[in-house]
Formats: C-alpha cells, structure tokens, sequence
C-alpha cells in the first residue's frame, strides 16, 4: 500500500508540474503578445512661409551728434533739463557775450558814423568840393565798419548754443561758469523718433538679402510689443572672420518708446518659401544625430530620421525625411518601436 500511494503521490505531483508549466507558458504568450499602442497623428501639408533670419541687433540713432561751441567762452547758463525733448532752435547753452557786447555797441556807432561821413563826402564830390580820392577812402571805412559789425553779430549768434534738429537732450558734460573751447562736446541730442537696428547674417543669405526687405524687432525690456521697419543698408562685403555680412534697418520708433544701445531680438524677412513641410514640435524625438519621427503607414508604426530647417512657433520645418500626405505620430510615440501596431485615436 505504501508503495502504491508513492507511485500515486508522483504522478500527481507531475501532473500538477505539468499544468501549472503549460499554465505559465501560455499566460506568458498571453502577457506578451503584441498590443496596439493608441497614438495621436496629423497629416503633413505644404505650406506657403516666409523664410526667415533670427538674429540680434543693436539700437542706434538715426541721427545723434555732440552739441558743441563754435567759439571758446565761459558757459552763461544751461537751459535744459536732461532726458527731455527739445525742438529746433531750442536754446540750449548761453556764452557769456558781455565783452562782444560791448564791441558791438562800439562797432554799431562806429559804423554810424563812417556812413555819414561816407554820405557828406558823397555830396561834397557831387560839387567837386574834395578829390575822388576821399571818396573812396570814405567808402572803404564804411565798408569795413560794416563787415566787423556783421562778425561781431555772427559771433553774438555763436554765443547761443541752439538744437539743431528735435530730439532728447542728453546730460550735460559741463556746468555753468565752467569755460569751454570751441570744438568741445557739452551734451549729446538725439532725434529718437527714427532709430537704425545693426544685425549681421550668414553669407548663404547674401543673394536673397534686398534694400527695403522687411522686418520685426523685439526687445526683453518690452516684450509685449513688437516694431516693424525696412532695410536700408547692407554691407558690400563679406566678413573674413566671422562669414557673415552688417545689415542695417531703419525702425520707427515715433513715440520714442525705444532707447538707443537697447539689445534687440530681429526677425528678417527675406522673401516666401512655397510648399514647405511642417510638423508640431512634440512630433520631434530628439537623438545624438539630430531628430526621428514616427510615420505611420498601414497600422504600423516606423521611425525617420528628419533634418529640420527652422522652428516657427510650435512647429518645425522639415526639409528631409517626410512627405506630404504622412501621418506623423504627435503623442504617444514614447511608447512605440518599429513595426509596432498602432491604434489612431483622436484628442
């Protein structure tokens, strides 16, 4: 008896074996058996874009110069306030012209009477009471007193420093009773309501790069504005250094919002790209070589290499790996592998 019951315990212990092997196996297969990854996708299309440049710029003023004295004095008065707007004509600095006052007086009475001097002679030779001789030596002297009563009047008129043009006055480089030399810079204007952005771009743009193409500024200091203008100027020649070439653009900048040396975010146009290729960005998987998308053809699931031209918002352009027509897996691919089957679902 006891040996049947060993014989028995065995064969039922081998027929639990053997079940429970057969049980796992197939739970295996069953666990292991190829699922269908639900996946968001969107279809490629050709799209008409603009081409363009990113780069950074600088702010200048189109017009700005150092306020300077014609004629050496002592500075009279400042009749400013710096940072704010004057016009054309605005005095600015008053020279100290008590002495070219003086003169003047001098040379106004003095010409005053070399003209009736000149007057009375001219009578007296009309009767042939005094030669020709004195005439014109009467002449010459009134002509001389006039002349050095016209310089003493242009040099009072130097004696008041005015603006040359509108603009915003800088901070005064000298204060009042300080003496200056003619050629020396007391403040500078600039006429804000125009300013000129200096960027470079690569060499490859050099044939597409025109007079008048246009552009948007940005500056971190505004973010929520952006400024349109044209380019006004571009270099003849390439740099050797760095292989890129200056640019410059004019941008209008009427409420005088932007300030000169602000750095600037420039977005260039330099003409239309017809039927270019985009994909969302989150379509992108990025990789040591660059980027892969999943394209999905006949419920399967397959990885492409892409080049990418340039980033527009939230999609990227594509120049090399797509077609038009392709369905580009946008969400779910962190899940997929090639060849895996997929289920399209929508958001």
């Amino acid at each position: 008896m006891k040996v049947k019951f060993s014989i028995a315990a065995i064969v039922a212990a081998m027929v639990i074996w053997l079940g429970n092997d057969y049980f796992f196996s197939h739970a295996t297969e069953i666990n292991h058996s190829p699922q269908n990854i639900k996946v968001v996708v969107t279809k490629v299309m050709a799209q008409n874009v603009p081409i363009q440049v990113k780069t950074i710029g600088t702010l200048s003023a189109k017009k700005a110069i150092d306020i300077s004295p014609e004629i050496e004095g002592k500075i009279e008065s400042i009749l400013f306030q710096y940072g704010t707007k004057v016009k054309k004509g605005d005095l600015l600095y008053q020279l100290d012209s008590q002495l070219f006052q003086a003169q003047y007086s001098t040379a106004r009475s003095e010409l005053h009477l070399s003209k009736l001097t000149y007057e009375r002679n001219l009578k007296l030779m009309e009767k042939n009471i005094i030669s020709k001789q004195s005439l014109d030596d009467a002449e010459s002297k009134y002509n001389n007193k006039k002349y050095v009563l016209e310089e003493l009047q242009i040099k009072l008129n130097k004696m008041a420093i005015k603006a040359p043009f509108s603009g915003v006055i800088g901070a005064s480089q000298i204060d009042a009773g300080q003496y200056v030399d003619s050629g020396e810079a007391l403040v500078k204007l600039f006429d804000n309501t125009s300013l000129i952005v200096k960027f470079s771009i690569p060499e490859q743009y050099f044939s597409q790069a025109a007079i008048d193409n246009k552009l948007i500024i940005y500056s971190d200091s505004l973010p929520e504005k952006q400024f349109s203008g044209k380019v006004s100027y571009i270099a003849p020649n390439v740099d050797t250094n760095s292989r890129t070439m200056t640019v410059w653009a004019e941008i209008k900048n009427t409420d005088s919002i932007l300030s000169p040396g602000l750095f600037v975010q420039v977005e260039l146009v330099l003409g239309i790209k017809n039927d270019a290729l985009f994909v969302p960005q989150t379509s992108l998987i990025p990789t040591i070589e660059g980027n892969d998308v999943f394209i999905i053809e006949n419920g399967k699931a397959y990885k492409r290499s892409v080049e990418i031209a340039q980033m527009i918002g939230n999609t990227a352009e594509i120049v090399k790996g797509i077609n038009v027509g392709d369905s580009v897996v946008t969400l779910g691919q962190e899940k997929l592998a090639n060849g895996r089957n997929v289920e399209l679902v929508s958001l």
